[in-house]
């Protein structure tokens, strides 16, 4: 039976003023990385490049309708193809879009990793990776990559107020189950709000996806410090939030479906 976990929390924190745009901005970034700090390749005509090219029909059968995480592995144990693919948890209400998210990754990602064996693909509405070594149930924080939006936060206490608001979520994100470890929430003022996000692979103990959203949040002052929105994304965990008059995910937490905790947070 489908279950609604959805917990709205008042958190005293200091005050936030804003000065925003009217809309919260979408980076429509797109972060690759090809064979970090790994110097396997294949060949065109090998039986590993013939198992890259079933991962779209494998994640079109297992489960498609039903979920946001697969992880499985396609070949013998000489070319075996290792594959974990997660789809943003707002969107298990919308799974063509999360399908369609992760053909498109599938596509760019063959295209720019040509030979390397062990690549990874980061969009904003989904992740995918494949190597040759084991990469299941192992928390993995690097490569990792980072995007700001221009727009400058001016607003005292903002780096303070955003760290309140997304150690709330890190708890709520680590606290999900097997199926789904994603929290949303926002500092919601008359000069506008912010909306954070943030997600972990759903195969990791609570302590580990904790840690990864730690090391992740500590790339935030280097990339996206004063403004209006950040974005830290690595194999096991991603963070990210954006500042407007509308979330950049497209479900409330009410409306998603799971056993993950799901939040709401308004900072008064």
């Amino acid at each position: 039976m489908t279950r609604y976990k959805t917990y709205v929390l008042f958190i005293l924190c200091t005050f936030l003023q804003l000065f925003v745009p009217s809309i919260a901005q979408e980076t429509g970034t797109t972060n690759i990385s090809c064979n970090y700090k790994y110097n396997q390749e294949y060949t065109n005509d090998s039986e590993f490049r013939k198992n890259i090219e079933k991962i779209p029909s494998v994640l079109n059968s297992t489960g498609a309708s039903e979920n946001t995480f697969f992880n499985f592995s396609i070949g013998n144990e000489t070319e075996t193809v290792n594959v974990i693919a997660l789809c943003r948890g707002d969107l298990i209400l919308d799974t063509t879009r999360c399908q369609s998210c992760l053909s498109a990754a599938y596509e760019e990602l063959v295209d720019k990793c040509t030979k390397e064996k062990e690549s990874i693909i980061w969009k904003d509405e989904c992740m995918l990776r494949y190597s040759d070594r084991n990469i299941f149930n192992i928390m993995t924080t690097e490569p990792s990559d980072t995007d700001n939006n221009d727009g400058n936060a001016t607003a005292k206490n903002f780096g303070k107020n955003l760290r309140c608001l997304l150690d709330k979520l890190q708890a709520a994100a680590a606290a999900g189950t097997s199926e789904m470890k994603i929290a949303t929430g926002n500092i919601s003022v008359p000069q506008g709000t912010t909306f954070g996000l943030v997600q972990c692979t759903p195969d990791f103990s609570a302590q580990e996806c904790k840690d990864c959203l730690g090391e992740a949040f500590g790339k935030l002052p280097d990339c996206c410090i004063n403004k209006i929105g950040g974005r830290v994304v690595m194999p096991s965990c991603n963070v990210r939030y954006e500042t407007g008059s509308a979330p950049f995910y497209f479900r409330t937490a009410a409306q998603i479906r799971g056993t993950g905790y799901i939040l709401n947070l308004y900072l008064i």
